[in-house]
């Protein structure tokens, strides 16, 4: 009888510079995410969250996945924070999304603001219509809204001028570009 020899795969699914890129990117996620508490724009309890600059890193220079792992990480503090258990999938979907239409369209400002339509949906309706896991009123889900269209705008500006930079192209070592 012949012995059947396992055979693995010769690349690998996910290499260790991507895995060590979500890192870093998670880590700058988290940490805006973090400094963003304490810049109010409107009020005390209106602020810039940058959280998602991290993210959407991750899912413009690595690809889907990695934004996908990324927004699900980054996710995980305003989760726990705000009581808010879907923070953490509705972060890590953004990731996918804006990650699969990049790899499409090749143009970061257009996938960063086309990825961000289902969160903003999905934020609509767990927290304006379903109240899950609460309910707000509609006057404040709107502004959240809002805040998040101006959120967006900033990161599709900043990612445009980021991927054209060759200094970013150099530490990616020429992911995805």
């Amino acid at each position: 009888m012949e012995e059947k020899k396992e055979s693995f795969p010769q690349e690998p699914l996910i290499s260790v510079s991507t895995i060590a890129r979500v890192g870093i990117f998670s880590a700058l996620g988290i940490v805006l995410g973090y400094i963003s508490l304490f810049v109010p724009i409107l009020g005390q309890q209106v602020k810039l969250d940058f959280s998602h600059l991290g993210t959407m890193l991750s899912a413009v220079f690595l690809g889907p996945f990695a934004g996908a792992i990324t927004g699900g990480i980054v996710g995980i503090p305003p989760s726990l924070q705000f009581g808010n258990y879907l923070i953490p999938p509705i972060k890590l979907l953004t990731g996918l999304f804006v990650g699969f239409i990049m790899s499409k369209i090749k143009i970061p400002s257009l996938a960063i603001v086309i990825g961000f339509i289902p969160e903003s949906l999905l934020t609509y309706l767990t927290l304006g219509v379903w109240g899950v896991p609460y309910s707000l009123p509609l006057p404040v889900v709107y502004t959240i809204l809002i805040k998040g269209a101006l959120e967006i705008g900033i990161f599709a500006v900043f990612l445009e001028i980021l991927y054209r930079s060759p200094a970013l192209k150099s530490f990616l070592g020429g992911s995805r570009l």
